[in-house]
């Protein structure tokens, strides 16, 4: 092996041991430009593999949307979702970035909002203005302080397209999840419409309080109302990604209506899904994926005791979470099923998200036997309601993301979010209790307020549900002219 070699195998395992206790400005050793250069190509590569985990849960959503359709409907969510995905790209690209990432006030951002097109020097970090060091242990060896208007977003070392990146493809998640609910029945065109403004506009006014340094990240000033807020954490998400859309979905449910033939004067009548073993795995690729978002969000390369934590703090409330799933379906139905077990399953994934690198391993087993629970009991509430939701988004993503938040303040540990960079909030569990029911009650509000205008403006403007006609017909048919098993008769489907 050449002398090159050797020593590039030497700058590599430094890249992936170097200490992480917090740099003072003043401490921080002299710069490195070759250690600094490995460490942003680490960080880079850990964040296009976290990009890629974006992708696979999204493909996941799709794959339990179509699992869970009626054989007419089967290739219909693979359209849509194609075209909300697209759709909420661009509205990223188009002014969400800026709004959510941009410096500006505690409300939203207001520098550089289009077109991704304000300054930035990225992968330069946060560590100099205003002799704040909380970022530099992302790279201790980082020659070149930040000088641009995207300070929220430089706290990892890495180029800004790539960053832009992993947050549009987080942004056409979160979108995905608004229109599962209100499959077999709605219009295609306004859905992509939707997204396109969701991506725009709401997402990123909440990501900026949540994720962009605005209202609810932020340490709360002694006077003023901001002051009530702060301190929010949401280490991957639960806010953001799972139940901001799914409370944007709930004013269309209202609006659209239930399938026909889904309710009866009594009970809902339970409309056969085609194919189970997709749906099975669509779950296990979301899970995969979520894992892969926890993993991007909530750590970076040179923190690997974070890294570990936050695997296995998700590996122990998906398992908690799909044996409750299972057993209290179990008891419910008098059986086991294969439908509730891995409904649980994707509950613990999402429960967790909020939690993930501020809470002990024990509290991640509580956190996903808490969440295995609440998936079955809403799922019975939702349908008590008559919300027609077939892909029980409402009850995974809804009901579980609330329980993220909440338990994320009562499990909540200084000494472990200390270990996340600029996480910790020093607030007792009661405290950061409260400081999270604040913080959804405010997401709450604002999601179903801005959705709610957005939906009848569409409703005012688009046809919202598709025609009798063609929701007894199919949407395969009556929109795509497809047939996703040509084998079958048209008498074969229900």
């Amino acid at each position: 092996m050449s002398h090159r070699s050797i020593t590039s195998l030497l700058y590599l395992s430094l890249t992936f041991t170097l200490p992480i206790t917090p740099l003072n400005a003043a401490e921080t050793s002299a710069p490195d430009t070759t250690l600094s250069t490995l460490i942003v190509s680490a960080n880079t590569s850990w964040l296009i593999l976290s990009s890629l985990g974006v992708a696979l849960a999204s493909l996941g959503l799709i794959l339990i949307r179509s699992g869970l359709m009626r054989l007419k409907n089967a290739i219909h969510p693979f359209f849509e979702q194609s075209i909300v995905i697209a759709a909420a790209i661009l509205g990223y690209w188009t002014l969400g970035w800026g709004v959510m990432f941009s410096d500006g006030t505690p409300w939203t951002g207001t520098s550089g909002l289009w077109f991704l097109l304000g300054t930035d020097n990225s992968p330069a970090l946060l560590i100099e203005r205003g002799g704040n060091a909380n970022y530099a242990p992302a790279n201790p060896h980082n020659p070149t302080p930040y000088d641009g208007v995207y300070d929220a977003a430089a706290t990892i070392p890495a180029p800004l397209f790539l960053k832009f990146l992993f947050h549009a493809l987080l942004a056409a998640f979160s979108a995905q999840i608004i229109f599962a609910p209100l499959s077999e029945r709605l219009r295609y065109p306004a859905a992509g419409l939707f997204a396109f403004l969701y991506a725009t506009l709401i997402y990123p006014t909440v990501g900026h309080w949540v994720w962009g340094g605005g209202l609810l990240m932020l340490d709360p000033p002694e006077a003023g109302f901001t002051s009530f807020w702060g301190n929010f954490r949401d280490a991957a998400g639960a806010s953001l990604l799972h139940l901001l859309p799914t409370v944007c979905a709930l004013p269309a449910l209202i609006i659209v209506g239930a399938r026909i033939g889904h309710y009866t004067d009594r009970s809902p009548y339970l409309i056969p899904q085609h194919n189970l073993p997709l749906f099975s795995l669509g779950i296990a690729l979301t899970i995969i994926g979520l894992t892969a978002i926890g993993l991007g969000k909530a750590t970076h390369i040179l923190a690997p005791e974070i890294i570990a934590l936050a695997g296995l703090n998700s590996a122990l409330s998906i398992s908690a979470a799909t044996l409750s799933a299972s057993l209290l379906s179990s008891f419910w139905i008098g059986k086991p099923s294969l439908r509730y077990t891995l409904l649980g399953a994707l509950g613990g994934a999402i429960t967790i998200s909020a939690p993930l690198t501020y809470v002990a391993p024990h509290a991640a087993f509580f956190v996903g036997l808490i969440s295995g629970l609440i998936t079955i009991l809403s799922i019975w509430f939702w349908q008590r309601l008559k919300i027609d939701d077939p892909t029980y988004t409402l009850s995974t993503h809804g009901s579980n993301s609330l329980l993220s938040l909440l338990l994320t303040g009562l499990f909540f540990q200084s000494d472990i979010a200390r270990k996340t960079i600029a996480a910790d909030t020093g607030l007792p569990p009661s405290l950061q209790l409260l400081q999270q029911f604040k913080g959804l009650l405010l997401i709450l509000i604002f999601g179903l307020t801005a959705a709610t205008i957005l939906w009848l403006i569409l409703k005012s403007t688009l046809t919202l549900r598709v025609p009798v006609e063609s929701e007894h017909q199919g949407l395969d048919q009556a929109d795509l002219g497809e047939d996703p098993y040509p084998e079958f008769t048209r008498s074969s489907r229900h």
